[in-house]
């Protein structure tokens, strides 16, 4: 063989090469994008699941304290109904104890009331509410509208 012809082909192989080359670093660098983008996605996802379970953690804790605030809210609620009923009993006993005139008993079943009670039936009292017919027919009715009575501080 000649030696320009070896010449030509070692040049035609050398040329080939190089696209090849440069054609297989081409890929290499998009595998390696590919791999980065990947591994982006992968953390990116991690990080999220960490914020939602962060997140779910703290409504947690929330709807906890948000339970034992109504509980909180419950127990005082009935406490309050309870204490009205006791003011309401009593004060029918008072109204029978009026009623016979037995200003001893009176005096006693008043001291029993809650201070606001007392407030409010010193108020009602005020009112004349056994002479005067726009008066309140009792201490609980004295901030109720449409009662002509005075108003409990």
């Amino acid at each position: 063989m000649p030696e320009d012809m070896n010449l030509e082909v070692a040049h035609k192989l050398t040329e080939r090469e190089e696209p090849v080359r440069e054609s297989r670093r081409r890929e290499e660098v998009i595998e390696i994008l590919g791999v980065l983008m990947l591994a982006v996605a992968a953390v990116a996802t991690a990080w999220g699941g960490f914020q939602a379970a962060k997140g779910d953690g703290r409504q947690s804790i929330l709807y906890a304290e948000a339970g034992v605030d109504r509980v909180h809210a419950t127990t005082v609620a009935i406490a309050g109904q309870q204490r009205l009923a006791s003011d309401a009993s009593t004060f029918n006993e008072w109204l029978a104890a009026k009623r016979t005139n037995d200003a001893q008993l009176q005096a006693m079943l008043v001291r029993r009331f809650s201070p606001e009670y007392r407030t409010a039936f010193a108020a009602w009292l005020k009112t004349a509410p056994f002479t005067t017919a726009s008066a309140p027919p009792g201490p609980a009715y004295m901030n109720r509208p449409g009662f002509t009575g005075g108003s409990v501080a």
